[in-house]
């Protein structure tokens, strides 16, 4: 594992980001990624990605939604949220979403360093002044999205995008009944009865504009 990526579309921050990498992990490579687009493009191409720093707030998606897709199609790469929002409540969750991590913008180059030693060491990683609890400031909805197991998260993503169940059966290697059951059982695990009920419960939790 020796590319590192970064996902912003601020190039001052990239750069910033950028030479801390270079700086603590002199032998990594880094790929860079200005949309969420982008970054899918570098985690289809390259199997060797240690982990990806994800910024909240990019052209073509808001909130946890990248962190979401992320983890549905690429669980096993560690994700740490890159962000402007500083609340605890965010924090919390999008660790309880999976996220390897959370690093204010306004975080310090030291503080930095030290989350992304700490990712790469399997560990996850608050500000030093925010408790490590996931569970802290998380509601019942949030659980219930972060309780689904990676299957479910991957159709739950893919019905986000628009896609039928014919088109998720294809991208998942799976038949269309299989994708069915699978629908099933998030909706009970949600507890809606409609893939119109399941969308509007995702958006309300993954839109940015609950998080402030």
């Amino acid at each position: 594992m020796n590319l590192a990526l970064i996902v912003d579309d601020h190039p001052l921050f990239r750069q910033a980001l950028r030479q801390v990498v270079r700086s603590e992990f002199p032998d990594m490579r880094i790929a860079e990624a200005e949309t969420l687009a982008g970054a899918r493009q570098v985690l289809d191409d390259n199997d060797d990605v240690a982990f990806v720093t994800l910024d909240m707030r990019l052209p073509d998606c808001e909130g946890f939604t990248g962190l979401m897709q992320i983890r549905s199609d690429f669980a096993h790469i560690p994700t740490v949220i890159v962000s402007t929002n500083s609340g605890g409540t965010t924090i919390q969750r999008a660790l309880a979403f999976g996220a390897a991590g959370y690093i204010p913008k306004c975080s310090s180059r030291d503080d930095i360093a030290a989350a992304l030693h700490a990712v790469m060491r399997g560990e996850i990683w608050t500000p030093p002044q925010e408790p490590a609890n996931e569970n802290a400031g998380v509601g019942e909805r949030e659980r219930c999205i972060a309780s689904l197991s990676p299957a479910q998260l991957r159709i739950l993503m893919g019905l986000c995008r628009g896609l039928r169940n014919k088109q998720i059966a294809f991208q998942m290697g799976v038949t269309e009944n299989t994708v069915k059951a699978y629908v099933t059982a998030m909706y009970r695990r949600l507890g809606v009865g409609s893939r119109t009920e399941a969308l509007i419960l995702a958006r309300k939790i993954f839109s940015e504009e609950e998080l402030f």
